[in-house]
């Protein structure tokens, strides 16, 4: 009788912390590094949990989004569908990515909402994930890009929309 080889999962933003993912998914375990190539990491949508933004993904030209591959039953898949808020809140889709052998196909989760405005994530979030990033030794200088994009973004919004709300027009930038 042929076993069934166990699903393999990219994460990319706070599952990349090990003890959250093998508190989640107890028969995890880490394959490899990688990346999901013409996207990159992005904060948005709002997380009562996080108290704020949590990781999506954005297409872009050129751009990669870096990540780990773990291994888990079928069960643990179902029961990370259920933490990430699969189909509602994010969507498990499968993908390729590049790993230091080729292109792996696997899951991911892609947050539905990152068409939603730009915010930076919560302290307790961005730590998380940053702590995810040290652990697998993946580039912080990405995960600090991401939260200096989301950051300026909100900055840009209430720069424009903090005259409407007191009554005036915004200024035009020349």
């Amino acid at each position: 009788m042929k076993t069934k080889a166990p699903a393999l999962v990219f994460a990319y933003g706070s599952n990349l912390f090990p003890g959250q993912m093998f508190e989640r998914c107890p028969s995890a375990r880490f394959v490899e590094r990688a990346t999901i190539v013409g996207t990159r990491l992005v904060f948005a949508g709002f997380s009562a949990r996080w108290r704020g933004a949590v990781a999506g993904l954005e297409v872009a030209k050129g751009q990669r989004t870096h990540g780990v591959i773990y291994s888990m039953s079928d069960a643990d898949l179902s029961q990370l569908d259920r933490v990430e808020g699969h189909p509602s809140y994010y969507l498990r889709v499968g993908t390729h990515v590049r790993t230091g052998r080729g292109y792996t196909r696997c899951f991911t989760y892609a947050l539905i909402r990152t068409n939603e405005f730009t915010t930076p994530p919560s302290e307790e979030y961005a730590t998380r994930v940053r702590d995810g990033y040290r652990a697998w030794n993946l580039p912080i200088a990405a995960l600090d890009g991401a939260i200096r994009r989301a950051e300026r973004a909100q900055r840009e919004r209430s720069d424009l929309w903090l005259p409407l709300f007191l009554g005036g027009a915004p200024e035009r930038r020349k």
